[in-house]
């Protein structure tokens, strides 16, 4: 991975963290006590996590807003606009495509509150 790129994601996850904290009504002093730390601590993760933050990290912080890892790394790559893998990836797998990804993201971040029926029913609207 280029340096640039993982710049991006560090700023990504930040964004992403902050995001979903934000979405889920919780504040940075009470995700900071789930996490047994302060609330600068998460202040400074949303802002731009170390280059060397520890997986450990993302992971505990991730568990604790109920999200998976790979729904944070996901958001992160969708907001600093890093394509996953190869270019053609949709081609080549019959996956979706970055904008199918990005909007599923959007919706997902969006909607942690609401119900499955009504993500469920955003998530039909896709042109992939």
């Amino acid at each position: 991975m280029k340096e640039n790129n993982y710049q991006r994601l560090l700023l990504g996850l930040g964004q992403a963290l902050a995001e979903a904290r934000a979405n889920s009504g919780m504040t940075q002093t009470k995700l900071g006590e789930q996490l047994a730390k302060g609330q600068s601590a998460v202040a400074k993760i949303e802002r731009t996590p170390s280059p060397n933050v520890a997986l450990r990290v993302i992971y505990e912080t991730a568990e604790a807003l109920k999200m998976s890892l790979s729904e944070v790394f996901f958001r992160a790559e969708a907001l600093a606009g890093i394509e996953s893998g190869t270019r053609d990836k949709k081609a080549r797998k019959g996956g979706l495509s970055r904008d199918a990804r990005r909007a599923i993201a959007d919706i997902i971040s969006k909607n942690l509150q609401k119900t499955n029926d009504e993500i469920l029913r955003q998530l039909t609207t896709i042109d992939t």
